[in-house]
């Protein structure tokens, strides 16, 4: 999934499924082009989510946990 903007990836992360593919996508797109402070709160939500860091998470958050 492919996303042109910050705000069009973060409507989709509050529109679609809890856990969804396309949540999923979202939140990754988002993780990369988020403030650094909502980065943060973006990753301890996708970690929660998924257990924690997984090989190819590609959040970015590996240095910081």
């Amino acid at each position: 999934m492919e996303f042109n903007t910050f705000e069009e990836a973060l409507q989709i992360c509050v529109t679609s499924e809890n856990g969804s593919p396309e949540q999923d996508a979202a939140l990754r797109y988002c993780l990369e082009h988020a403030p650094q402070d909502l980065r943060q709160m973006l990753m301890d939500h996708y970690h929660k989510l998924h257990g924690g860091h997984g090989d190819g998470c590609a959040c970015g958050g590996h240095d910081e946990h």
